[in-house]
Protein backbone atom coordinates (compact mmCIF):
# COMPACT_ATOMS: atom_id res chain seq x y z
CA UNK A 1 0.00 0.00 0.00
CA UNK A 2 2.94 2.58 1.11
CA UNK A 3 4.43 1.49 -2.75
CA UNK A 4 1.34 2.62 -4.22
CA UNK A 5 0.85 5.84 -2.69
CA UNK A 6 4.25 6.84 -3.45
CA UNK A 7 4.24 6.09 -6.92
CA UNK A 8 0.99 8.13 -7.11
CA UNK A 9 1.90 11.36 -5.12
CA UNK A 10 5.54 10.99 -5.54
CA UNK A 11 7.23 14.12 -8.02
CA UNK A 12 9.91 13.17 -11.22
CA UNK A 13 12.54 13.76 -8.69
CA UNK A 14 11.51 10.75 -5.84
CA UNK A 15 10.27 13.88 -3.95
CA UNK A 16 6.72 13.51 -1.75
CA UNK A 17 4.30 16.56 -0.93
CA UNK A 18 3.94 18.24 2.43
CA UNK A 19 0.76 17.92 2.94
CA UNK A 20 0.15 20.69 5.87
CA UNK A 21 0.79 22.78 2.85
CA UNK A 22 -2.08 21.39 0.32
CA UNK A 23 -5.59 23.80 0.69
CA UNK A 24 -8.50 22.32 0.58
CA UNK A 25 -11.23 24.77 -1.02
CA UNK A 26 -14.63 24.85 0.21
CA UNK A 27 -17.84 25.62 -2.13
CA UNK A 28 -19.43 28.80 -2.45
CA UNK A 29 -22.11 29.48 0.36
CA UNK A 30 -24.56 31.09 -2.30
CA UNK A 31 -24.55 28.21 -4.27
CA UNK A 32 -24.94 26.12 -1.48
CA UNK A 33 -27.74 28.36 -0.55
CA UNK A 34 -29.50 28.31 -3.26
CA UNK A 35 -28.79 24.58 -4.06
CA UNK A 36 -30.58 23.81 -1.16
CA UNK A 37 -33.69 26.06 -1.69
CA UNK A 38 -34.17 24.32 -5.10
CA UNK A 39 -34.37 20.82 -3.35
CA UNK A 40 -36.77 22.19 -0.38
CA UNK A 41 -39.07 23.74 -3.12
CA UNK A 42 -39.01 21.06 -5.01
CA UNK A 43 -40.45 19.12 -1.75
CA UNK A 44 -43.16 21.61 -1.49
CA UNK A 45 -44.12 22.23 -5.05
CA UNK A 46 -44.37 18.18 -4.53
CA UNK A 47 -46.70 17.88 -1.38
CA UNK A 48 -49.02 20.60 -3.29
CA UNK A 49 -49.26 18.62 -6.10
CA UNK A 50 -49.61 15.46 -3.87
CA UNK A 51 -52.91 17.57 -2.04
CA UNK A 52 -54.39 18.59 -5.34
CA UNK A 53 -54.79 15.05 -6.67
CA UNK A 54 -55.33 13.72 -3.12
CA UNK A 55 -58.32 16.16 -1.93
CA UNK A 56 -59.89 17.04 -5.26
CA UNK A 57 -62.10 20.01 -5.50
CA UNK A 58 -61.05 21.86 -2.57
CA UNK A 59 -59.39 24.19 -3.98
CA UNK A 60 -62.50 25.58 -5.35
CA UNK A 61 -64.69 26.27 -2.35
CA UNK A 62 -65.13 30.36 -1.82
CA UNK A 63 -66.56 32.24 1.02
CA UNK A 64 -67.94 35.08 -1.83
CA UNK A 65 -69.88 32.46 -3.15
CA UNK A 66 -71.77 31.68 0.04
CA UNK A 67 -74.90 34.38 -0.06
CA UNK A 68 -76.70 35.73 2.80
CA UNK A 69 -79.18 38.38 2.18
CA UNK A 70 -82.02 40.52 4.21
CA UNK A 71 -85.16 41.95 2.35
CA UNK A 72 -88.08 43.95 3.68
CA UNK A 73 -89.84 47.02 5.03
CA UNK A 74 -87.66 49.58 5.24
CA UNK A 75 -89.86 52.37 6.00
CA UNK A 76 -91.97 51.24 9.08
CA UNK A 77 -95.42 52.45 11.12
CA UNK A 78 -95.62 51.97 14.18
CA UNK A 79 -97.43 48.74 15.39
CA UNK A 80 -97.79 47.69 11.74
CA UNK A 81 -97.20 44.33 10.90
CA UNK A 82 -93.62 43.51 8.36
CA UNK A 83 -92.23 40.37 6.63
CA UNK A 84 -88.73 39.89 6.26
CA UNK A 85 -86.95 37.20 3.79
CA UNK A 86 -83.42 35.45 5.10
CA UNK A 87 -81.90 33.69 1.83
CA UNK A 88 -78.73 31.85 2.11
CA UNK A 89 -77.28 30.68 -1.06
CA UNK A 90 -74.76 28.37 -1.43
CA UNK A 91 -73.02 28.91 -5.09
CA UNK A 92 -70.65 26.59 -5.39
CA UNK A 93 -69.45 22.61 -5.21
CA UNK A 94 -68.64 22.31 -1.71
CA UNK A 95 -71.07 21.48 1.31
CA UNK A 96 -71.49 23.41 4.39
CA UNK A 97 -71.32 21.63 7.74
CA UNK A 98 -73.63 22.84 10.78
CA UNK A 99 -75.09 25.75 9.54
CA UNK A 100 -76.65 27.74 11.74
CA UNK A 101 -78.44 30.96 11.29
CA UNK A 102 -78.50 33.50 14.09
CA UNK A 103 -80.30 36.77 13.98
CA UNK A 104 -80.42 40.06 16.46
CA UNK A 105 -83.43 41.71 16.03
CA UNK A 106 -83.77 45.68 15.77
CA UNK A 107 -85.21 47.19 18.99
CA UNK A 108 -88.52 47.13 19.16
CA UNK A 109 -89.07 44.03 17.17
CA UNK A 110 -91.44 41.68 18.12
CA UNK A 111 -91.25 38.12 16.46
CA UNK A 112 -94.87 36.87 15.47
CA UNK A 113 -94.18 33.64 13.01
CA UNK A 114 -91.86 32.18 10.74
CA UNK A 115 -92.14 29.57 7.96
CA UNK A 116 -89.42 27.24 9.71
CA UNK A 117 -89.68 26.76 13.13
CA UNK A 118 -86.88 28.14 15.73
CA UNK A 119 -84.50 26.35 17.58
CA UNK A 120 -84.36 28.89 20.80
CA UNK A 121 -87.13 30.06 22.91
CA UNK A 122 -86.50 33.51 21.87
CA UNK A 123 -86.99 32.46 18.36
CA UNK A 124 -83.25 34.15 17.28
CA UNK A 125 -81.44 30.58 15.97
CA UNK A 126 -82.37 28.09 13.66
CA UNK A 127 -80.09 25.01 13.02
CA UNK A 128 -79.65 24.60 9.29
CA UNK A 129 -77.75 21.38 9.29
CA UNK A 130 -76.22 20.76 5.56
CA UNK A 131 -76.54 23.38 2.83
CA UNK A 132 -76.34 21.27 -0.41
CA UNK A 133 -73.73 22.35 -3.47
CA UNK A 134 -75.96 25.15 -5.55
CA UNK A 135 -78.72 25.09 -2.77
CA UNK A 136 -80.75 27.91 -2.00
CA UNK A 137 -83.43 28.24 1.34
CA UNK A 138 -85.39 31.40 2.26
CA UNK A 139 -86.21 32.18 6.18
CA UNK A 140 -89.82 34.20 6.37
CA UNK A 141 -89.91 35.94 10.04
CA UNK A 142 -93.39 38.06 10.48
CA UNK A 143 -93.93 40.56 13.76
CA UNK A 144 -94.88 43.64 14.51
CA UNK A 145 -92.52 46.82 15.07
CA UNK A 146 -92.36 49.10 17.98
CA UNK A 147 -90.50 52.61 18.48
CA UNK A 148 -89.96 56.10 18.84
CA UNK A 149 -90.91 57.68 15.43
CA UNK A 150 -87.82 58.40 13.21
CA UNK A 151 -85.43 56.15 15.27
CA UNK A 152 -82.99 53.98 12.78
CA UNK A 153 -82.17 50.60 13.97
CA UNK A 154 -80.99 47.14 12.17
CA UNK A 155 -81.73 43.66 11.43
CA UNK A 156 -78.48 41.66 11.63
CA UNK A 157 -78.17 38.01 10.85
CA UNK A 158 -75.41 35.94 10.70
CA UNK A 159 -74.89 32.55 8.74
CA UNK A 160 -72.04 29.97 10.66
CA UNK A 161 -71.05 27.34 8.93
CA UNK A 162 -67.82 25.17 8.15
CA UNK A 163 -66.85 24.03 4.47
CA UNK A 164 -66.70 20.51 3.58
CA UNK A 165 -63.17 18.75 4.22
CA UNK A 166 -62.05 22.02 5.63
CA UNK A 167 -60.90 22.42 9.20
CA UNK A 168 -62.47 25.67 10.15
CA UNK A 169 -65.57 27.87 11.01
CA UNK A 170 -66.80 30.71 8.45
CA UNK A 171 -69.69 33.33 9.35
CA UNK A 172 -71.61 35.47 6.56
CA UNK A 173 -73.08 38.56 7.93
CA UNK A 174 -76.16 40.36 6.11
CA UNK A 175 -77.58 43.62 7.89
CA UNK A 176 -80.63 45.84 6.72
CA UNK A 177 -81.61 49.27 8.24
CA UNK A 178 -84.80 50.36 8.76
CA UNK A 179 -86.90 53.94 10.13
CA UNK A 180 -89.85 53.66 11.88
CA UNK A 181 -90.82 57.43 10.12
CA UNK A 182 -95.09 57.08 10.93
CA UNK A 183 -96.67 57.05 14.21
CA UNK A 184 -100.75 56.87 14.06
CA UNK A 185 -101.18 58.57 17.45
CA UNK A 186 -100.55 62.14 17.95
CA UNK A 187 -100.69 64.66 20.73
CA UNK A 188 -101.31 68.43 21.45
CA UNK A 189 -101.84 70.38 24.59
CA UNK A 190 -103.05 73.74 25.26
CA UNK A 191 -102.58 76.15 28.72
CA UNK A 192 -102.33 79.38 29.60
CA UNK A 193 -99.63 81.89 28.80
CA UNK A 194 -99.44 83.00 32.33
CA UNK A 195 -100.55 82.55 35.60
CA UNK A 196 -101.03 84.45 39.24
CA UNK A 197 -99.95 82.70 41.66
CA UNK A 198 -102.53 80.90 43.53
CA UNK A 199 -105.13 81.36 41.13
CA UNK A 200 -106.67 77.98 39.25
CA UNK A 201 -105.32 76.96 35.82
CA UNK A 202 -106.67 74.32 33.50
CA UNK A 203 -104.32 72.22 30.97
CA UNK A 204 -105.95 70.67 28.01
CA UNK A 205 -104.12 67.59 26.18
CA UNK A 206 -105.66 65.82 23.14
CA UNK A 207 -104.80 62.01 21.77
CA UNK A 208 -105.63 61.14 18.37
CA UNK A 209 -105.15 58.18 16.93
CA UNK A 210 -106.11 58.85 13.09
CA UNK A 211 -105.35 55.35 11.69
CA UNK A 212 -107.52 53.47 14.29
CA UNK A 213 -104.40 51.05 15.09
CA UNK A 214 -105.31 48.63 18.26
CA UNK A 215 -101.61 48.69 20.67
CA UNK A 216 -103.19 48.34 24.28
CA UNK A 217 -103.01 51.01 26.70
CA UNK A 218 -100.59 53.95 26.12
CA UNK A 219 -100.10 56.58 29.11
CA UNK A 220 -99.81 60.06 29.09
CA UNK A 221 -97.35 61.66 31.75
CA UNK A 222 -96.77 64.99 32.97
CA UNK A 223 -94.23 66.89 34.38
CA UNK A 224 -95.02 70.09 36.15
CA UNK A 225 -92.75 72.16 38.25
CA UNK A 226 -92.68 71.44 42.07
CA UNK A 227 -94.99 74.34 43.07
CA UNK A 228 -98.16 73.24 41.30
CA UNK A 229 -100.55 71.55 43.37
CA UNK A 230 -103.37 69.77 40.91
CA UNK A 231 -107.23 70.24 42.03
CA UNK A 232 -109.20 68.13 40.00
CA UNK A 233 -108.63 65.91 36.94
CA UNK A 234 -110.72 64.28 34.05
CA UNK A 235 -110.70 61.58 33.66
CA UNK A 236 -108.21 60.30 36.87
CA UNK A 237 -105.13 59.88 36.84
CA UNK A 238 -103.25 56.90 37.99
CA UNK A 239 -101.52 56.72 41.62
CA UNK A 240 -98.20 57.88 39.08
CA UNK A 241 -100.13 61.02 37.98
CA UNK A 242 -100.30 59.12 34.90
CA UNK A 243 -103.33 59.11 31.97
CA UNK A 244 -104.10 55.55 30.79
CA UNK A 245 -105.35 55.54 26.75
CA UNK A 246 -106.77 52.14 26.07
CA UNK A 247 -106.40 52.02 22.21
CA UNK A 248 -108.45 48.60 21.78
CA UNK A 249 -111.34 50.47 22.58
CA UNK A 250 -113.37 52.10 19.34
CA UNK A 251 -112.81 55.27 20.27
CA UNK A 252 -109.89 57.01 18.61
CA UNK A 253 -109.88 60.32 19.80
CA UNK A 254 -109.19 61.29 23.97
CA UNK A 255 -109.34 64.64 25.54
CA UNK A 256 -107.82 65.48 28.94
CA UNK A 257 -108.16 68.50 31.68
CA UNK A 258 -106.56 68.81 34.54
CA UNK A 259 -107.11 72.05 36.92
CA UNK A 260 -104.67 73.34 39.55
CA UNK A 261 -102.64 76.39 41.31
CA UNK A 262 -99.16 77.72 41.36
CA UNK A 263 -98.10 78.36 45.25
CA UNK A 264 -95.60 80.98 45.74
CA UNK A 265 -93.00 80.53 44.22
CA UNK A 266 -89.41 82.92 43.17
CA UNK A 267 -89.65 81.10 39.59
CA UNK A 268 -90.62 83.08 36.84
CA UNK A 269 -91.22 80.89 34.06
CA UNK A 270 -93.92 77.21 34.47
CA UNK A 271 -92.16 74.62 32.11
CA UNK A 272 -95.06 72.13 31.37
CA UNK A 273 -94.42 69.23 29.69
CA UNK A 274 -97.19 66.43 28.02
CA UNK A 275 -95.47 62.94 26.95
CA UNK A 276 -96.96 60.28 25.29
CA UNK A 277 -95.42 56.87 25.26
CA UNK A 278 -95.96 53.49 24.61
CA UNK A 279 -95.30 50.82 27.18
CA UNK A 280 -94.54 47.47 25.69
CA UNK A 281 -94.29 44.06 28.04
CA UNK A 282 -93.19 42.19 25.27
CA UNK A 283 -89.55 43.54 25.61
CA UNK A 284 -90.02 45.84 28.63
CA UNK A 285 -89.47 49.20 26.75
CA UNK A 286 -91.37 52.34 27.04
CA UNK A 287 -91.42 54.32 23.20
CA UNK A 288 -92.15 57.91 23.45
CA UNK A 289 -94.77 58.59 20.80
CA UNK A 290 -94.79 62.64 20.75
CA UNK A 291 -94.54 65.64 23.32
CA UNK A 292 -95.34 68.66 23.75
CA UNK A 293 -94.49 71.79 26.17
CA UNK A 294 -95.85 74.94 27.17
CA UNK A 295 -94.23 77.77 29.10
CA UNK A 296 -96.37 79.79 31.30
CA UNK A 297 -95.10 82.84 32.76
CA UNK A 298 -95.79 83.49 36.81
CA UNK A 299 -96.62 86.48 38.17
CA UNK A 300 -97.32 87.52 41.89
CA UNK A 301 -101.36 87.67 43.48
CA UNK A 302 -101.12 91.51 44.14
CA UNK A 303 -104.24 91.38 46.00
CA UNK A 304 -104.24 91.52 49.88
Amino acid sequence: MAKQLNSIYQDTNGNMPNMKRIKVKKGHPIIKFLFSLIVVGGLLAAIAWAGFFVLPGNNNFSEDKVQLVIQGTKNITLGATTTYIISYNNNQATKLANAILTIQYPNGFVFKDSNLPSDNSGHTEWKLGTVKPNEKRDLTITGLTYGSPNNEESWRVFLNYKPEKFNYNAQKMATLNITLDKSPFSLSASGPDKAILGNDVEYKIKITNKDKNKLGDLTVSPKWTTRFFITTSTPAMDKNNNWIIDTSTSTYNWELLVKGRYASTTEKIAKTSFTLNLPLSANQEVYQLDKKEIETKLEQNNLK
